[in-house]
């Protein structure tokens, strides 16, 4: 999968670079041609960074710890709000605190926000939510975009996995995110719940355990 990945903008790179090599095209098909191969040279660069992540999570690099849910959410709200540039970002979290690796936590959601950001939300909003559900903690991040349909949802969390492999790579998808939040919620002993309808919007769901305050 990650062969045929690199195929297509392999091919491109090549393509546009032997335009700019011949010198025989105007200064417009030039510009055209080294946008081209930045923009798909940024994006196997962003492959490999998500590949990276993914090979190297393991039971071996998760440090646990008592997280403040609240406070964990306004500092990654603050870090990330103006990255998404015309969507809002809307935290709706219950106090509460969890048992949970910060890093990894914080690598998930920012998966789930940038997956959110791409299926392109009507309303402009990505909703983060958070609830105490008995002994648990719900934590949603919740968008009305493009949706998935249906007959593609129980592959979605397979690495490089696209619904639509030339809107994705348009919106700069790549397939692995989802991967690796499902690796992490499966380190935190949990897994993802994604709920979907096409064109309505997604909503990708995970528990974590609560700290009860037992030393």
């Amino acid at each position: 999968n990650f062969t045929h990945e690199l195929k297509n903008p392999m091919t491109s790179i090549i393509g546009y670079a032997d335009i700019l090599r011949s010198g025989k095209y105007d200064k417009e098909t030039n510009i055209k041609s080294a946008n081209y191969i930045f923009h798909e040279a940024k994006r196997l660069e962003t492959l490999a960074h998500k590949l990276m992540d993914l090979m190297e999570l393991s039971n071996e690099n998760i440090e646990l710890e008592k997280i403040d849910v609240v406070c964990f959410m306004n500092n990654l709200y603050n870090d990330i709000h103006e990255s998404l540039e015309n969507i809002e970002l809307k935290l709706e979290i219950e106090d509460g605190c969890i048992i949970a690796d910060k890093v990894l936590l914080e690598d998930c959601l920012r998966n789930l926000i940038d997956n959110s950001k791409k299926a392109d939300p009507k309303d402009k909003r990505i909703r983060v939510l958070g609830k105490n559900e008995k002994d648990k903690y719900r934590i949603s991040v919740e968008d009305k975009g493009c949706g998935i349909p249906k007959e593609d949802l129980p592959r979605i969390l397979e690495s490089f996995y696209m619904v639509d492999k030339a809107r994705a790579r348009e919106n700069g998808r790549n397939g692995i995110g989802l991967s690796i939040c499902e690796k992490i919620a499966n380190l935190h002993h949990t897994k993802l719940m994604i709920e979907s309808e096409l064109n309505k919007g997604t909503c990708v769901s995970f528990y974590l355990e609560v700290d009860k305050g037992e030393e």
